[in-house]
């Protein structure tokens, strides 16, 4: 026939012993295993020819599970680690008895709209260590828990603009200890937006949000969006201190991805018998767990962390789709996320130790997940183009004054648009910025211009 003409054209490559000891989507296909032996038995499973459809995509997890240990060879490189992937294999070579403790990485994609896991690696070499990070790792989220205080407050009736003082705090904990947060950078910024506190992962403002809000309400939100750990509801929360999965944290960013849907992870499609009997058609379990609108502003405050915050490394390194989303690095520096999404799919990374151990200075999600992170989205969008998140009719853009969070006068010296949700958008003109007899001597500015620019913006 001519495919087997074109086959026997082909030369044979030489398979390496890496090739050769490493099974595509090992993790997946595991995964996939258990849950149908669950459902009907080992027997069917091995011996009665089901035919099983999944929502892998070959592509996407061949990339996933080609940049993940690649960008773990980089890392081990670069922080010195005493043991590494590959002295692991000169250790097992020369016949020592050792633990594969080396760096690990996870990966998930999902189509937020239906909830189909398009790749899922759970660690580097599934023959190496068989626990599934994706989904059997609990670990501490860190900065990547932020989003769901900010989405409570936005429920509450908060704004993106509102202000938030980042300032030295003291909690008297109910056990009599006293606790002392600080941020990351060691310094305070004064009067924060809360857009501002969320881009910049600052870690007090958010606290102080929490305290306003009631970590109750934010446990409430993060269950409602696939949260299924369990959280307590401690001020600590804002930090992310809880442990969750990568694969609950993945699917409850994909409810803003999908304008306020949550959708159940899903891995099987349909399930035939060798007679073509259907033994399960599996259908998307959907919720709408968010309105549109709160959505899409937590969407929009996510989309300034890769524009011009933490994870802004996605813009540097060539990323120009439109697309969101957030950095985690626990206390310790022991876990590093992140975690974001584009209209179409949702991506989350997870670097760290299976044990709980220091990463190493500075080694923040930023560094440590956020590479592969682009490296998938790369692949998912070869052209670099994709689809702007759609803005839901009832919110409505405004031109305001960064300082002030009040509508732009000509006399503001930094501007920045805004979203609301209709009725709720300031009335007020900034208080701040007022015209002097100097300001006019100015002839660097032309207030008249500004004046009708900000007219026409808002």
């Amino acid at each position: 026939s001519t495919a087997l003409d074109t086959l026997k054209s082909k030369s044979l490559d030489v398979m390496s012993e890496e090739d050769q000891n490493h099974e595509f989507a090992a993790y997946f296909t595991r995964h996939i295993k258990s849950i149908l032996a669950d459902k009907f038995g080992d027997r069917a499973v091995y011996r009665q020819g089901l035919t099983v459809y999944t929502t892998l995509d070959p592509y996407l997890q061949k990339v996933a599970e080609d940049s993940l240990e690649s960008r773990m060879v980089e890392l081990e490189t670069s922080a010195g680690y005493d043991m590494t992937r590959a002295s692991y294999h000169d250790s097992m070579e020369a016949g020592a008895d050792v633990e594969p403790d080396y760096i690990q990485s996870a990966a998930v994609v999902l189509d937020p709209h239906n909830g189909h896991i398009l790749a899922m690696v759970g660690g580097r070499n599934f023959e190496e260590s068989k626990w599934n990070r994706v989904i059997q790792a609990k670990k501490q989220p860190g900065s990547a828990f932020k989003p769901f205080t900010y989405i409570t407050a936005l429920k509450s009736g908060y704004r993106p603009s509102d202000f938030l003082l980042d300032s030295p705090l003291v909690i008297e904990m109910p056990n009599g200890e006293v606790w002392k947060p600080k941020n990351f950078s060691e310094s305070f910024h004064g009067s924060v937006s809360l857009r501002t506190a969320l881009n910049e992962s600052i870690n007090i403002p958010t606290i102080k949000l929490l305290r306003k809000i009631g970590p109750p309400a934010a446990v409430e939100v993060a269950k409602s969006m696939g949260i299924k750990s369990p959280i307590r509801p401690y001020y600590s929360l804002a930090l992310g201190t809880e442990d969750v999965t990568l694969m609950e944290l993945t699917a409850a960013y994909g409810v803003l991805a999908a304008e306020g849907i949550y959708s159940e992870p899903m891995y099987i499609t349909r399930v035939v018998d060798r007679n073509g009997n259907v033994l399960e058609d599996n259908k998307p379990r959907r919720r709408e767990v968010l309105s549109p609108e709160i959505a899409y502003m937590a969407t929009n405050m996510l989309q300034s962390v890769i524009d011009e915050g933490t994870g802004k490394n996605a813009r540097r390194y060539g990323l120009r789709i439109p697309c969101a989303g957030k950095t985690g690095t626990s206390d310790d520096c022991g876990n590093g996320w992140f975690i974001g999404f584009t209209p179409e799919i949702a991506v989350g990374v997870w670097t760290g130790f299976d044990e709980k151990k220091f990463m190493g200075r500075r080694k923040t999600g930023a560094v440590v997940a956020l590479p592969v992170w682009i490296d998938i989205m790369k692949a998912a969008y070869p052209q670099n183009q994709g689809p702007e998140f759609e803005k839901p009719a009832d919110i409505v853009e405004l031109m305001v004054c960064r300082e002030s969070g009040l509508r732009a006068t000509p006399y503001c010296d930094e501007v920045i648009r805004e979203v609301f949700i209709r009725g709720s958008e300031p009335v007020r003109k900034c208080d701040i910025h007022s015209i002097s007899k100097y300001d006019l001597l100015n002839t660097d500015r032309n207030f008249m211009d500004r004046e009708n620019e900000l007219e026409d913006e808002n």
